[in-house]
């Protein structure tokens, strides 16, 4: 009878807050107010607060706009006129919401983390919790509090739980195959990153393997290093010039004024967006091969070696060619010490060979071992037993 009560209550609050967003927040305010209310009986309080977050979720997911909300103190600053106050403060309103649903669910969340145990019931609840965390992330990854989310899910990647390992693994990579922009891809590599790190590398593999659903196939690191040494040159010149002629005050302000307009040109052709994309992406590409090379330099000891392997195959193109003489030392090493399995070893040499048939092309070495490496690994190739290798084995013969 009560959770029948409480449907209502709920079903009501949120249609009728839908009907008019901005003249009825308090409706939503009541709604976060439920979840998680120490009122409710012991008996219906999972299913209470269950439907109290599937329902602000779903509002949340509404009505959030597609930007980020600029925190105002409407006692300070200049006044409003009454429309934008209206706005701001219904903006301001939404935003706390938004903040205290999140700190409730992931009061719960935190405890996936934990070492403690937990009943089923409990559980259960924190793994729901934790799907609408992941949901709202991947619906609005641009929005206020979309870092914190990323902050409280990405450890749970080397949690022991399966199923919330399967669900934050899940949001992650659609979240990285969504990113047109590269911001939150950053800090979301900057969080696995720090986890793999801080760990030692005793972490599950699925903390590396999101990695291969990043958008960083198109980025040119050598590009980017050209790019910088012009930049320092010119800079240099630059300086050289204003030193010889001492310029006007009159002409300091009009090249201030040109430069500003100039830049105000970039952002209407879209250069600008392009130049942030470029270096939010330029920066995950970096953190990426970071965390690649590190974990290689650890080898035999690794357990991640097979999703680094994979990732340096997938981004074999866009590695520093300052690099490639010392990642085909490392792969022979690996090849010789019999560690890899034979997933992996089909993972190296088509990686070596995919870096010899692109830049590497200069580089002067004898890939002779590779090719040995290659075909005794094809002599123990079956359609039967090894059928998700059969296609790395041909990409591999393809390039060699």
């Amino acid at each position: 009878q009560l959770i029948a009560e409480k449907k209502v209550t709920i079903g009501s609050l949120a249609s009728n807050f839908l009907e008019n967003p901005e003249e009825r927040i308090i409706n939503l305010e009541k709604l976060v107010k439920i979840l998680g209310a120490e009122d409710h009986p012991k008996s219906v309080d999972l299913t209470i607060n269950k439907l109290a977050a599937a329902s602000i979720l779903e509002l949340l997911k509404h009505v959030t706009p597609g930007y980020k909300i600029k925190e105002q103190d409407l006692e300070v600053g200049p006044k409003l006129k009454k429309d934008t106050l209206k706005l701001v403060r219904y903006e301001s309103a939404l935003l706390k919401c938004y903040k205290n649903y999140l700190v409730k669910l992931e009061k719960l969340v935190t405890r996936i983390k934990g070492r403690d145990k937990i009943d089923k019931a409990t559980g259960m609840q924190a793994i729901f919790f934790l799907d609408c965390m992941c949901q709202l992330l991947v619906a609005h990854p641009h929005f206020n509090f979309a870092k914190n989310i990323l902050h409280a899910i990405v450890p749970i990647l080397s949690s022991g739980n399966e199923e919330a390992r399967s669900l934050v693994k899940s949001a992650v990579e659609e979240l990285f195959r969504g990113d047109m922009r590269g911001e939150i891809s950053l800090e979301a590599v900057r969080l696995i990153n720090h986890l793999v790190k801080s760990r030692k590398h005793n972490v599950r593999t699925d903390v590396v393997s999101v990695l291969l659903c990043l958008r960083i196939k198109n980025v040119d690191l050598d590009k980017e290093k050209t790019e910088e040494i012009e930049r320092k040159k010119m800079e240099a010149r630059k300086k050289k010039l204003l030193e010889k002629s001492k310029i006007s005050k009159q002409e300091k302000k009009r090249r201030k004024k040109l430069e500003g307009l100039e830049k105000e040109l970039l952002e209407a052709r879209g250069e600008e967006g392009k130049k942030v994309k470029e270096k939010y992406f330029t920066e995950v590409t970096k953190l990426v091969f970071t965390i690649y090379f590190r974990i290689l330099k650890s080898y035999p000891k690794s357990q991640l070696m097979g999703a680094v392997l994979e990732g340096l195959s997938k981004f074999a193109h866009i590695i520093n060619i300052g690099f490639f003489s010392d990642l085909i030392d490392v792969f022979q090493e690996l090849l010789e010490g019999g560690t890899l399995s034979y997933r992996d070893t089909l993972l190296a040499t088509g990686t070596v060979f995919k870096i010899l048939s692109g830049q590497g092309e200069a580089l002067n070495i004898d890939p002779a071992s590779f090719y040995t490496h290659l075909y005794s690994s094809m002599m123990s190739l079956s359609v039967l037993t090894t059928p998700s290798s059969l296609p790395l084995a041909m990409a591999s013969l393809h390039d060699m």
